[in-house]
C-alpha cells in the first residue's frame, strides 16, 4: 500500500535528521513537535535544515497551518 511507503520515507528522513549532529536541541524539539502534529512530509523537509534557526522553524511551521 501506498501509505506503507509514505511512512517508512517520513521515518528515515527523520532518522537522519535526528542522527545528524549540526541540529541544535532546540531545532530537535521543534521538528519532533512538527512530525507528532501531522505537518505534510514535504513540508517537514523544508524546515528541517540546521542552517534554519529554532524560532524560524516555529514561525514556518505557524505559517504553513494557515
Amino acid at each position: 500500500p501506498e501509505g506503507f511507503w509514505k511512512r517508512r520515507r517520513r521515518r528515515r528522513f527523520l532518522e537522519k535528521v535526528y542522527q545528524n549532529s549540526s541540529f541544535s536541541e532546540e531545532q530537535l524539539q521543534v521538528i519532533c513537535d512538527a512530525d507528532r502534529m501531522g505537518i505534510p512530509f514535504e513540508r517537514l523537509v523544508q524546515i528541517c535544515s540546521p542552517d534554519i534557526p529554532a524560532e524560524n522553524m516555529k514561525l514556518k511551521l505557524d505559517y504553513s497551518k494557515r
